[in-house]
């Protein structure tokens, strides 16, 4: 027996299906086309494959990997300089493929930032879980004690 979803419930269902069409279909954009713009040799394919896994994994660790302290700093340096590389490398290899679609220069660099930038934001929207909803409660006064009473009316006199 299946249970009724609450809207919320709903939309964050919707959320996740969406952000996860959104993410796997730029992610394999952005690998074919990195491993297109590779040399066609094993290392070559290897190499544009792992670029655009690496900026992935880079945004994965970001956003679930969580520590304290100077492990802290040296975790966002490291992924910070992981994710510009990564980013960098397949930034200019998705150039080089709108380029040789016959874009024009101007669109040919703006083209890429679109299509990594969409993964990290799908990636984002995958793992964001919204708070929790309180539960409405019929009344939210307590009645006072009896010695509460008695201080407040003593006060008031």
């Amino acid at each position: 027996m299946k249970t009724k979803l609450t809207a919320a419930q709903q939309r964050a269902r919707t959320t996740k299906r969406v952000s996860g069409g959104t993410f796997y279909a730029t992610a394999a954009a952005t690998i074919a086309a990195n491993m297109y713009a590779s040399e066609h040799t094993f290392v070559g394919l290897a190499t544009g494959f792992w670029t655009p896994v690496a900026l992935f994994l880079a945004l994965e660790m970001a956003e679930r990997v969580h520590c304290k302290g100077r492990m802290a700093v040296l975790r966002k340096i490291g992924l910070g300089i992981l994710a510009l590389v990564a980013a960098w490398v397949s930034y200019w290899h998705l150039v080089h493929i709108f380029t040789l679609g016959g874009a024009d220069p101007v669109s040919a660099h703006a083209m890429p930032i679109t299509v990594d930038v969409l993964m990290a934001i799908a990636r984002a929207s995958m793992v964001y879980r919204p708070a929790p909803s309180r539960p409405s409660r019929p009344s939210s006064r307590r009645k006072p004690q009896a010695s509460n009473v008695r201080q407040l009316k003593s006060k008031t006199a």
